[in-house]
């Protein structure tokens, strides 16, 4: 895949940068008046492959378009901000106080709204009174002149034309970059460049990659690292334990289901020269096998947890915890994520209120033709089943006003709740399609997720659920007899 080269917003050229902070204190300011009244959320990743994301600092902007965080790091971190259609990214380092420029305000569209899958563009932001030597600058200058490269090495590739001169291209960036120090950046192009060597390898078969790459270092905070790591070990846990040679191996470590063999066997192969590198691996390779079908849940849970329980690394024991809790929170019987919306009337409901009957509620727009001819179903539902089932709609359009208008237009008589665009409930609920309906107990935890449709018979299914419940209490109470 093609790399598209990032934009740089107006990068203010004022002179050598004379804010300093504490020793790891980062402050991050501006002055935003088209943002006046937003609030902004500043995070850093964690790890290079499951999304994972530290809140460094959230604020709202003030009338007059002022803001200012503050967090400790001792490390350089790249954080980013959402700004509706676009993400914004900049580079921090500790000490250091930081006057951003935001673009102009770009909100999402209804259908960026609807769409679980939108991507914001990513944009690196300006930075006031920097000087060519900051962090940000340089970087933004490799990328301008690497990006092209790399596209162009990849199309021959690819095509298997002659490949550009990539000894030519170091000679352009020792002279573009002579004198530079900042370690940061020196790493980060160093990891640009393994980029290039990846490509040439990536024809091979990968008991002969992963020996090439046993010495990367580690530096997970580091964007660059996380994309050379992320093309060199994709799906690393299937690729190593697939190879023909090593299935006598496999089946025992399957079979007892033993994370020590996993590792043994993995360090015998010479893929790893530290540690730290095999266990991020591991990491990535069992994370990435919970969206696949070639291996159980189970088998994967118990590997997760050796590896945490071995590691010494602080880091790989948190991501372990945070795989698992990614992977498991959503499972049948555990507790449903809580929420507290607004209905039409502009009262709070919350979905502990309805504890004692079970709850079906959906994800959905009025915009959207999918969820809007489920909606007469919905309706009978809610009066079928009115003492056992609560019906909830969830939508997520622009304003409150525009669900109450449609509500009273076509006289919907079901709880409707405004999530509105902001709302992280639906990543919470791993919402990749609306509408998706979810089912939850009378104890509220989770039933079914996703559950069925109305049109999908979802009448039939829960009446049976009535019906086995029906059968228990019988049951229980002949016991108690």
């Amino acid at each position: 895949m093609l790399i598209k080269i990032l934009p740089l917003l107006f990068f203010v050229l004022l002179g050598s940068f004379s804010g300093k902070g504490l020793a790891g204190n980062i402050v991050i300011s501006g002055h935003s008046p088209d943002y006046a009244g937003d609030s902004l959320k500043f995070v850093y990743s964690v790890d290079p492959f499951t999304g994972y994301s530290e809140i460094a600092g959230k604020t709202r902007i003030s009338k007059t378009g002022d803001f200012i965080i503050s967090f400790e790091s001792k490390l350089v971190r790249q954080i980013k901000v959402n700004l509706g259609k676009v993400q914004g990214y900049f580079f921090v380092e500790p000490g250091r106080h930081y006057r951003i420029l935001l673009p102009p305000k770009s909100p999402k569209s209804d259908e960026d709204v609807l769409n679980p899958f939108f991507k914001p563009e990513l944009v690196q932001l300006g930075i006031e009174d920097i000087g060519e030597d900051d962090l940000n600058m340089l970087i933004h200058k490799f990328d301008k002149l690497f990006t092209p490269f790399f596209n162009e090495y990849a199309l021959d590739i690819y095509t298997r034309n002659s490949k550009p001169d990539i000894e030519n291209f170091k000679k352009v960036l020792d002279s573009s970059f002579a004198g530079v120090r900042n370690r940061f950046f020196l790493e980060y192009m160093e990891y640009r460049m393994e980029e290039l060597e990846f490509l040439d390898f990536s024809g091979i078969r990968k008991q002969q990659l992963y020996p090439r790459f046993s010495s990367l270092s580690v530096a997970i905070n580091n964007p660059a690292f996380y994309d050379l790591f992320n093309r060199v070990y994709r799906r690393f846990l299937y690729n190593v334990t697939k190879l023909p040679e090593n299935q006598e191996v496999v089946i025992s470590i399957y079979r007892d289901k033993s994370y020590p063999e996993l590792k043994a066997f993995l360090k015998k192969r010479e893929f790893f020269n530290s540690d730290s590198l095999l266990e991020l691996a591991l990491l990535k390779g069992i994370y990435e096998e919970f969206f696949q079908s070639d291996f159980s849940k189970e088998v994967l849970l118990e590997l997760l947890e050796g590896l945490r329980k071995s590691t010494s690394v602080k880091l790989h024991k948190s991501l372990a915890s945070y795989i698992r809790w990614k992977v498991t929170r959503l499972d049948p019987g555990n507790p449903a994520p809580g929420f507290s919306l607004l209905n039409a009337e502009k009262k709070w409901v919350s979905l502990k209120d309805f504890k004692g009957r079970y709850v079906y509620f959906n994800f959905a727009g009025f915009q959207n033709y999918a969820c809007q001819v489920q909606f007469p179903e919905l309706g009978e539902l809610a009066k079928k089943f009115k003492s056992d089932l609560a019906v909830l709609t969830l939508i997520v359009d622009k304003t409150p006003e525009d669900m109450k208008n449609r509500i009273e237009l076509y006289s919907y008589k079901w709880n409707f709740l405004y999530i509105g665009a902001h709302s992280d409930l639906p990543e919470k609920y791993n919402v990749r399609a609306y509408p998706t309906f979810i089912l939850i107990d009378r104890n509220s935890r989770l039933l079914k997720i996703p559950a069925k449709a109305p049109l999908e018979g979802f009448e039939s299914f829960f009446e049976s659920i009535l019906l086995k419940e029906k059968e228990s209490g019988s049951e229980n109470s002949r016991s108690d007899k």
